[in-house]
C-alpha cells in the first residue's frame, strides 16, 4: 500500500520544538525515518531511460525550497529504497527536488523512509508522483506513460504470483482492463491521448526536443514518429538546413509513404516541404546535390562542415587570384 506522508503532524513535531528525527526515528505512518547524507541518495534511475522522467527545474520556486531548507531543513521525508547497482546508496523514488535543494543548501542529513520495492512498483510510483506537475514538458509526459504502462503490463504478468497489497489492488485493477486504460482511469488525458503522448517517445530526441520547444506541433510529432529512423534522420536534416518544419498534412503524406515503403532520401523530403517549389536558395536539397556521392550520405552535422571547409578553402583561392574574386564583383 502507498505510504501517505502525514506532512502536518511531522511539521508540528518540528515547530513543537522536537527537531529533526534522530538517526532512526518512527514515522507517523509507523514507519522508521532514517537519517541520511543527501549524497547517499540518487537518482531514481531503474527504468530504460537510464534515469527519471521528469528532470528538477532550478527556477524561482526551487531557489525558495533551498532557502527554507537552510533554514529549517527538510520537513518531508524523501521515500528511497536500496540501490541495487551502488552499494551504500538509496534510489530516490519520490523526492529529487528535496534532495536537490539539499545539496544545494549543503545540510548535512535529510529525513528518509527506505522501502523494499520492486522495479514496477517503484516505475509506478516515480511517473505518479511527477505527472500532475503543472510545467511538465511533452516528452517528460511521454515518457511517463510509456514507462508506467511498462510496469502495468509486467505487474499485469505476475497475476497470482504476489501476496503484497499494493500488487494485489493493481492486478484486481487490471482485470479486463488494458494498461493504458487503467492509466486513464487515473490520469487527465484519454486513453486515446495517452498513447499519442506513449508515439512520441518513437521520435528521435532532436525532434522530440523541437516538440518541447514549440517548433513542431504535437499531432505532427506523433504523425512523424511512425518514420523508420533514417526516415527521421533525413527528416531532421531537412528540417536543419532548409529551416522548415513539416505541416499535419505533409507529416500524414511522410508517414504514408514510410509505410509504402518509399525511399525518403534527404532529397525527397526537401521537395515535399518546399513551400515554394521554384525556389534556388541555399536549401539542404539544392546543397544536398553539389556534394561528392560519398559525402551525401554522412549526417548533416558532417555535411555542415565540409561544406564550410570547402567554402574557406574557395576564399582562399579567390584571394590568391584575385581576377577571379573581380568576376564575382562584375
Amino acid at each position: 500500500m502507498d505510504n501517505v506522508i502525514d506532512k502536518e503532524a511531522l511539521m508540528n513535531s518540528l515547530f513543537l520544538g522536537q527537531g529533526m528525527p534522530s538517526k532512526n526515528s518512527n514515522h507517523p505512518s509507523g514507519e522508521v525515518v532514517t537519517l541520511l547524507p543527501p549524497n547517499q541518495l540518487v537518482d531514481f534511475h531503474s527504468n530504460e531511460l537510464g534515469h527519471q522522467p521528469y528532470q528538477v527545474r532550478e527556477d524561482a520556486d526551487f531557489d525558495k525550497l533551498v532557502e527554507s531548507v537552510m533554514q529549517r531543513g527538510v520537513f518531508e521525508p524523501i521515500i528511497a529504497r536500496p540501490d541495487m547497482q551502488h552499494e551504500g546508496k538509496y534510489e530516490i523514488i519520490s523526492g529529487h527536488r528535496r534532495r536537490l535543494a539539499a545539496l544545494r543548501a549543503e545540510v548535512a542529513d535529510v529525513p528518509v523512509l527506505v522501502q523494499e520495492i520492486d522495479d514496477d512498483e517503484a516505475n509506478i510510483r516515480v511517473c505518479d508522483a511527477n505527472l500532475h506537475r503543472e510545467d511538465i514538458k511533452p516528452s517528460e509526459k511521454a515518457w511517463m506513460y510509456r514507462i508506467k504502462r511498462e510496469a502495468l503490463r509486467n505487474l499485469g504478468r505476475k497475476q497470482g504470483m504476489r501476496t503484497d497489497l499494493t500488487s494485489a489492488q493493481v492486478e484486481q485493477k487490471l482485470k479486463g482492463k488494458t494498461s493504458v486504460e487503467l492509466i486513464a482511469e487515473e490520469a487527465d488525458d484519454s486513453r486515446a491521448q495517452i498513447q499519442r503522448y506513449i508515439r512520441l517517445t518513437h521520435l528521435l530526441p532532436e525532434l522530440l526536443e523541437m516538440i518541447d520547444g514549440g517548433k513542431l506541433k504535437f499531432m505532427v510529432g506523433v504523425e512523424l514518429s511512425y518514420l523508420e529512423r533514417p526516415e527521421q534522420e533525413a527528416l531532421l536534416d531537412v528540417i536543419i538546413c532548409d529551416r522548415v518544419k513539416p505541416s499535419l498534412e505533409q507529416a500524414q503524406q511522410l508517414k504514408q509513404m514510410s509505410k509504402e515503403k518509399r525511399d525518403l532520401t534527404v532529397d525527397l523530403i526537401h521537395v515535399l516541404l518546399q513551400k515554394e517549389p521554384g525556389n534556388s536558395g541555399l536549401t539542404a536539397g539544392y546543397i544536398n546535390k553539389l556534394l561528392p556521392q560519398d559525402i551525401r550520405k554522412l549526417p548533416a552535422v558532417q555535411k555542415k562542415a565540409y561544406t564550410q571547409a570547402a567554402l574557406e578553402h574557395y576564399a582562399v583561392y579567390l584571394k590568391e587570384h584575385p581576377e577571379k574574386q573581380q568576376e564575382w564583383e562584375n
